[in-house]
């Protein structure tokens, strides 16, 4: 067997067996920094290559070129003692090795493909990763954004009451707010004037009927009313639709829940609107039992009213200017509301006359809505700064509007308008100071654009919604006549006729429809959703995705540090001299037969035509193998001399 050994650097070979002992004597004894009078190697490439026994030709050693020390059958680079470290790989070597580790590692579809093929291959295999990885961000984008987006879904259930439909509350308001009777009797000295009767009703009117007011008009009435009270000081715009409206006895005549009768005052409550002094029946919270609910659908298993319209106590024209002595005929208008909620909607409500009979078949809805803290936009609270006897109901949208309104006006015009004034907590504005009010903050272009936002009053997220559905009749019969008039004979039938009207609320089927608000999308189906994209498109997981950030981060840190490259070239030069020293242990043992072993055993020389030079136990073979070496050597047991 015959040595050849190699320096790295300039592929210079020692090939004589005493110059190769004198090279790493001299490397040891200068400590690496000359060898030979040269720079000192970086490495030594050992080349082992078997001769023929039967060969005379002797090898040309001294001319072996450095394409035939690359192509030698076992070579590997060895660290000689004292010289120093292997140095840097470049930028381009460490990022080849980092990728080369990730793609034989990583379970992402086409890298590999990539790495390995050539030529069309690559190309093919390139443009199919690039383009799939492109969907891929795509599609995980949109679901991104989607969820980002917190989108909501309506979910729709029709839910049967077995235990019976909680009866809403009812609102009744006769269409004349004022009695006649009140009025003569105010006006006894002569001094309250049709007009300042007017003037009074406009003060509890909506704005559109205000802000078309004659100004003028206004300012002469607004005198007049200031003259009237400094003659009588107990007078109070409140006081004038309290005690000016009717008392519930006038009004209510008979009622009943489900066949039973009950006294009508005994539950009602009086409460003052848009059209004066009205009254609310609330069986809820009546406290008569087996009454706050309608237990079967039938049109007599629900509330009956007998109502009063009172035309004998109608506004005159004398009492009032000729505009609002008869705006609408006589009669009732009722709502039927959630009876937690203190105001209602005037769009909402059902209008009767004398005469009639109103059947209102009501059907429920009920919304449950997501808060805010769940993607949606509702709420259960009421804002901050929010005071009064309302505030301590359940939270209702159509208060806090309300109730926002009053604060606006009162915080520009120094009072609040009656109609929005709902706890009394503010200085009712007079009919001209509403108008300057909304003349000034409101009406822009002569029209009402500008109101107050109110973004704080957001939607309730628990909203009962009764819709009802109304047949009318007209006239009572004859027996119904008779009845009435057994229970009331104060009144003839040329009375009931001309006032009574008759009132039929119920619940259409005991059942209502739910609407909830849900998410349309949560961080479960987002990862799963995530999880079936990048699967799909590149056979990823989410470990996958931390080797790809970890090997996004190590190329990037190697273009950054110097460090980490030289880190990278020892771990390169590592693995290279691990696998050449496998694959030639492999290759001896494979080569070497158990005679080979035997003769091996007795002896091993290597012959030169100028020297001869013996491994022994003892001397060279020692140093070159086992003397205090920092790298790894190529170590073949040496047999025990003969």
């Amino acid at each position: 067997m015959k040595i050849y050994v190699a320096e790295c650097k300039d592929h210079e070979f020692y090939t004589n067996p005493a110059q190769v002992m004198r090279f790493f004597q001299e490397a040891q004894e200068d400590g690496g920094h000359q060898a030979n009078g040269k720079d000192p190697p970086r490495s030594v490439i050992f080349s082992l290559q078997s001769s023929s026994p039967n060969s005379s030709r002797r090898t040309s050693d001294e001319h072996l070129s450095t394409r035939w020390a690359k192509k030698g059958r076992e070579t590997t680079c060895v660290q000689v003692p004292g010289m120093g470290s292997l140095g840097d790989l470049d930028t381009v070597q460490s990022w080849s090795r980092e990728t080369r580790q990730f793609v034989s590692i990583t379970a992402m579809h086409g890298v590999k493909r990539i790495w390995e093929s050539r030529g069309r291959s690559k190309v093919f295999w390139g443009v199919s990763v690039i383009v799939l990885a492109s969907l891929m961000f795509w599609q995980v984008g949109l679901l991104l954004s989607t969820y980002l987006g917190k989108p909501t879904v309506s979910q729709v259930s029709l839910v049967m009451s077995e235990q019976g439909m909680d009866f809403p509350k009812i609102t009744l308001c006769n269409y004349n707010p004022i009695k006649q009777s009140y009025l003569q009797s105010i006006n006894s000295t002569g001094d309250f004037s049709p007009r300042l009767v007017q003037y009074l009703l406009l003060a509890n009117s909506d704005a559109y009927d205000t802000i078309t007011s004659n100004k003028t008009e206004l300012v002469e009435d607004e005198a007049e009313l200031q003259a009237y009270q400094e003659a009588h000081p107990d007078f109070t715009v409140d006081q004038f639709y309290e005690k000016g409206g009717f008392a519930c006895p006038e009004l209510l005549k008979h009622c009943s829940f489900a066949g039973r009768v009950f006294d009508c005052c005994s539950v009602s409550r009086p409460v003052l609107t848009a059209h004066g002094l009205c009254h609310y029946i609330n069986l809820r919270g009546a406290g008569i039992e087996g009454m706050s609910a309608q237990k079967e659908s039938s049109e007599t298993a629900g509330l009956q009213l007998i109502l009063d319209a009172r035309r004998d106590e109608k506004i005159t024209e004398e009492s009032a200017s000729a505009s609002l002595a008869n705006p609408i005929d006589a009669g009732f208008r009722f709502y039927v509301d959630e009876p937690e909620t203190s105001t209602y909607s005037t769009s909402q409500g059902i209008s009767v006359s004398p005469g009639d009979v109103v059947y209102t078949a009501v059907s429920l809805v009920k919304y449950n809505l997501l808060d805010e803290s769940s993607w949606g936009n509702c709420t259960s609270t009421w804002p901050a700064g929010y005071t009064g006897n309302n505030t301590k109901l359940k939270y209702q949208s159509k208060d806090c509007l309300t109730k926002c309104k009053a604060r606006y006006f009162n915080e520009n015009c120094g009072c609040s308008p009656f109609i929005y004034n709902i706890d009394g907590e503010y200085t009712s504005c007079s009919a001209l100071q509403y108008y300057e009010c909304l003349d000034s903050l409101v009406v822009k272009n002569g029209s009402l654009t500008e109101w107050p936002t109110c973004g704080e009053c957001k939607s309730e997220c628990n909203r009962w919604i009764y819709g009802t559905s109304n047949s009318y009749a007209h006239g009572f019969s004859d027996a119904a006549i008779a009845s009435l008039r057994a229970l009331y004979p104060e009144d003839n039938e040329e009375y009931i006729r001309a006032n009574y009207l008759s009132v039929s609320i119920f619940f259409r089927d005991l059942s209502f429809t739910e609407y909830s608000q849900v998410a349309a999308s949560n961080l479960t189906s987002l990862l799963s959703n995530m999880g079936g994209t990048l699967g799909l498109f590149m056979g990823m997981s989410v470990l996958t995705v931390f080797e790809s950030i970890i090997y996004a981060a190590k190329v990037l840190w190697t273009f950054v540090s110097c460090q980490r490259r030289r880190y990278t070239a020892e771990k390169e030069r590592e693995v290279k001299m691990t696998r050449n020293e496998t694959e030639r242990t492999i290759h001896c043992i494979k080569r070497l037969s158990v005679k080979n072993l035997g003769d091996l055993a007795r002896t091993m020389k290597m012959d030169d035509d100028t020297d001869s030079f013996s491994y022994t136990r003892q001397n060279s073979w020692n140093t070159l193998t086992e003397k205090d070496s920092p790298g790894p050597f190529i170590t073949i047991p040496m047999p025990p001399a003969p």
